[in-house]
């Protein structure tokens, strides 16, 4: 689950090449040691790494956590 934002060249041509692509978060699920964390990559991020969610909590962690995240520490509600 990632976040990316497309930008497309002036005057909305790209001549062959893809889109560049901004990377905003990223959601890493470790299926071995059944964990996952979520790593934002926003410039000025009060908390760019949200801690490990294992076992119980793991579930709600990976439905949510985007959600959260832009809420408490970027004010954006979606």
């Amino acid at each position: 689950m990632t976040d990316a934002t497309t930008t497309v060249a002036a005057g909305g041509e790209t001549s062959g090449r893809p889109a560049r692509t901004t990377v905003e978060g990223v959601l890493f699920v470790d299926l071995v040691k059944i964990r996952a964390r979520y790593d934002c990559f926003r410039p000025g991020c009060p908390q760019p790494v949200e801690s490990p969610a294992r076992g119980d909590d793991l579930e709600d962690f990976i439905g949510g956590i985007k959600t959260d995240h832009l809420a408490r520490f970027h004010g954006e509600h979606r």
